[in-house]
């Protein structure tokens, strides 16, 4: 405001990469015999998928071990599951993500 400058010492800025565990993106989210779950985990591990229903009741349930970055989980309807909208759990070291996917 009054036309004077003031000039500061350069500063590093370090930005976090560290990716979260998460749910990438599920395709496609309505399906009829299968569908890819793309997902991130932080480290390499066990990973458990779990189709829930609108009841609470575990419809279908898997593990398996996955390495650390994006990964790829293909579901398959092995149990011929009713149509419906199901809630998807994910669980890495304790750790919880969801997401809904639709049977049709």
């Amino acid at each position: 405001m009054d036309g004077k400058f003031i000039t500061h010492a350069t500063s590093a800025i370090k930005i976090k990469t560290d990716k979260a565990f998460t749910i990438d993106r599920i395709s496609p989210p309505t399906f009829q015999n299968s569908f890819n779950l793309s997902y991130y985990i932080p480290a390499n591990g066990r990973v458990w998928v779990q189709l829930v229903d609108e009841n609470g009741n575990i419809q279908s349930s898997e593990t398996f071990e996955a390495t650390q970055g994006k990964n790829v989980y293909t579901f398959r309807d092995k149990k011929n599951i009713s149509t419906g909208t199901y809630t998807l759990n994910l669980v890495f070291d304790d750790k919880k993500v969801t997401a809904k996917v639709t049977k049709v």
